[in-house]
């Protein structure tokens, strides 16, 4: 294997080589990790400000309704607990497909446009 070193093409000798491979490795593994991090962040961030769209405080906050004795907090809080599930199906799918490799290069913004669709519930009074 051929390295520029100081602007100097070398030959790597194998232990050289098989040292480079092993930070090759751990390199592409903590990006995994660090891609599962960022997209959790990112999906927790989405989950939660889809909630503040109706005042809910967090997407916890919001799936507690979905018992509620008021029928448009409960109707609002079962939509948003299936939607939840749908969007984190979603992410386990898009997760799996990336380290597989299916998705080549996965990015924040292709991730959180793909989210499910939610849309809230509306009461007639």
């Amino acid at each position: 294997m051929k390295q520029i070193v100081n602007g100097i093409e070398v030959d790597l000798t194998p232990s050289e080589e098989a040292e480079y491979n092993e930070r090759q490795t751990l390199w592409a593994e903590g990006t995994a990790q660090r891609l599962t991090e960022g997209f959790t962040i990112a999906l927790e961030k989405a989950i939660n400000d889809k909630a503040a769209e109706k005042s809910y405080s967090s997407g916890v906050s919001c799936a507690t309704y979905k018992d509620s004795t008021n029928a448009q907090w409960a109707a609002e809080g079962t939509a948003f607990v299936a939607w939840r599930d749908n969007c984190y199906e979603y992410s386990y799918d898009y997760l799996s497909r990336a380290q597989s490799g299916e998705i080549p290069s996965p990015t924040l913004e292709d991730f959180l446009n793909g989210l499910p669709t939610m849309i809230w519930p509306e009461l007639e009074n």
